[in-house]
């Protein structure tokens, strides 16, 4: 029997006490999320980010509140992922395609980072499936990759300028945590300061999103 827990220790007999859930600190705690967050973007702006949203940021500031370092922050890193990718579909909405061929995506993409000044595109975005960037174009999103790379298609010379203004450091944010999240299905062992890091890079991303 001890070996069994110990080496699944999501067993539980019969006979084995579960400890109680304190609804009180579960609420305490994402009251606490709930106000980091609207701190962070400011109420009207964080009012602007729909239910969906603001619910995946209360869920990933819950476990930046309480993660202690060596923390598993998979759940995390999907959060953020999740919640750029939101923050990209509303801001691709009602975008037009441009007239181009799959095979010219990669291509155009590449030069207009580089045209205006967010400089070159990182692998996990150069390697993104063009059916995916498609089906996103056409108001379907498949992953953050897809949605970055619809943004970049979609937008003006002068908008992605302004990103780059404002936040030099977009595309490499990004790149961070779509690498960083991977294919969300392997452990994040992470010191608090790189969660920190993630933290910024998102919540830093979805500031620009919100502002061009």
């Amino acid at each position: 029997r001890e070996i069994v827990t110990t080496l699944l220790p999501s067993i539980r007999f019969s006979d084995t006490p579960v400890a109680e859930i304190d609804e009180d600190d579960i609420a305490d705690s994402l009251l606490d999320a709930r106000t980091s967050i609207q701190n962070e973007f400011g109420f009207k702006r964080f009012n602007r980010l729909g239910m969906d949203l603001q619910d995946r940021l209360i869920h990933a500031e819950c476990f930046w509140l309480s993660c202690k370092d060596g923390d598993d922050a998979l759940t995390f890193a999907c959060d953020i992922y999740a919640a750029l990718q939101k923050t990209f579909r509303q801001t691709l909405f009602g975008a037009l395609p441009p007239d181009i061929r799959d095979s010219e995506f990669s291509v155009m993409t590449q030069n207009k980072a580089i045209r205006s000044g967010l400089g070159q595109l990182p692998e996990c975005l150069r390697t993104v499936n063009p059916i995916a960037i498609k089906t996103t174009l056409q108001g379907a999103d498949q992953t953050l990759g897809a949605c970055v790379i619809a943004f970049l298609l979609t937008s003006d010379d002068d908008t992605l300028r302004s990103v780059a203004d404002i936040q030099p450091s977009f595309i490499a944010d990004i790149a961070e945590i779509i690498n960083r999240r991977g294919h969300g299905n392997e452990c994040l062992f992470l010191p608090k300061d790189d969660i920190g890091k993630l933290r910024k890079a998102a919540y830093r991303t979805i500031k620009t999103l919100l502002e061009v």
